[in-house]
């Protein structure tokens, strides 16, 4: 039963992430800051938790970093 559930978690953070990868792709063009969220560290922390079965503060504290990183870089919106 353990490897079963272990192959069906491998295969949910699979899917995690290359929805994830695809969705920071498409949305690229319309919301930069929403790609920066979708394709960052904020990935790897899901597949990490899905695939080890870890999360560790540190990681989140990267993500909460990297996060207020990229979308303070990014152009200010236009205005309409």
């Amino acid at each position: 039963m353990e490897k079963a559930q272990y192959l069906v978690t491998l295969i949910v953070g699979g899917v995690v992430a290359l929805a994830m990868l695809g969705g920071g792709v498409l949305v690229a063009p319309h919301s930069w800051w929403l790609s920066t969220l979708m394709c960052g560290p904020r990935l790897l922390a899901l597949v990490k938790i899905f695939v080890l079965r870890r999360s560790d503060a540190s990681d989140m504290a990267a993500v909460a970093d990297a996060a207020r990183r990229s979308t303070n870089a990014g152009a200010p919106p236009p205005v309409i």
